[in-house]
């Protein structure tokens, strides 16, 4: 099943010609085993390798994992949620300097690592620093990948595409697991709204844009109405996909690329349009402390 190329179907809602048999598992029995998941990777000492390209790396090394455990954190609650207690493949995409894949290494010692970067230099550097196997994917996210996994763990990606970008990635995401597979991934949603758009630097920023659409003409991909931050928290507002890109970024990636702020109902209708996923959950101010997350089980 194909969904690439937008949000197509995504305003109709899929029901199954009968409930989809789901094994959700015990609930007593998956808290037990996560109990002792979390004793035993606390007993592990964490890497503090950090990768000469890493941008995310601002010097405090505590704050630094402070944030990527809010990510197993959230593949904790979403193991609980599934009543899975251990993943064969385990993928972590996009894995950045590695801040998150030193901590599933850790987490899940027994399972076979797998990261992806469009970034070669942070990629290689990760694959080659914790044994984990590189995925090549295209990063428009327009073709399926072979490989197929248990896990999927995404921090801070979909929160930079634009909305044809957006939904190529959750659908990108559920097509890449397997059978009974959980995609963790992370969103901006309310609260990073709230910090950035009422922030007293938005209006600075809403000015400063309107110096940088000479960078339009030179990114196909980047539209008018995507150099206008104060469009973006207005389509947010209303309950649509707000959005506005970096030049600064976007000249690097040449494609589109900066901030997507996406209302919970938004995402949901894209996701209860296909017929191949459960929604596990959807929760607010989780990765990071400030992002949201969705929690999804394929079928």
């Amino acid at each position: 099943m194909r969904f690439f190329g937008g949000r197509r179907g995504a305003s109709s809602v899929h029901m199954w010609p009968s409930l989809p048999d789901v094994d959700l598992g015990e609930v007593g029995s998956s808290i037990e085993a996560l109990s002792e998941r979390w004793k035993a990777y606390r007993s592990r000492q964490i890497s503090r390798w950090i990768s000469d390209h890493d941008d995310m790396w601002l010097g405090d090394f505590e704050s630094y994992i402070s944030d990527g455990e809010t990510g197993v954190r959230a593949i904790s609650e979403a193991m609980v949620l599934s009543g899975r207690t251990k993943f064969q493949k385990i993928l972590d995409l996009p894995c950045g300097g590695g801040r998150v894949t030193r901590l599933l290494k850790n987490f899940f010692p027994e399972s076979q690592l797998w990261i992806g970067e469009i970034v070669d230099p942070l990629r290689e550097d990760v694959s080659r620093e914790f044994a984990a196997r590189e995925l090549i994917f295209n990063p428009d996210f327009s073709n399926v990948p072979t490989e197929k996994f248990d896990l999927v763990f995404s921090g801070s990606l979909l929160t930079h595409f634009d909305k044809d970008m957006y939904s190529n990635a959750i659908n990108f995401y559920i097509e890449i697991l397997n059978k009974g597979g959980i995609a963790v991934l992370s969103t901006h949603g309310r609260s990073d709204a709230t910090r950035i758009f009422n922030s007293q630097e938005f209006p600075t920023v809403v000015s400063n844009y309107k110096k940088h659409r000479k960078f339009a003409k030179n990114i196909p991909d980047i539209i008018e109405h995507s150099l206008d931050p104060q469009r973006a928290k207005d389509d947010f507002s209303t309950g649509r996909f707000g959005y506005f890109a970096s030049p600064h970024f976007s000249d690097i990636y040449k494609q589109s690329y900066g901030g997507s702020f996406v209302a919970p109902s938004w995402v949901m209708a894209i996701i209860q349009a296909r017929s191949d996923c459960l929604i596990l959950g959807y929760k607010e101010r989780s990765y990071g402390k400030s992002q949201d997350i969705i929690t999804l089980l394929k079928l």
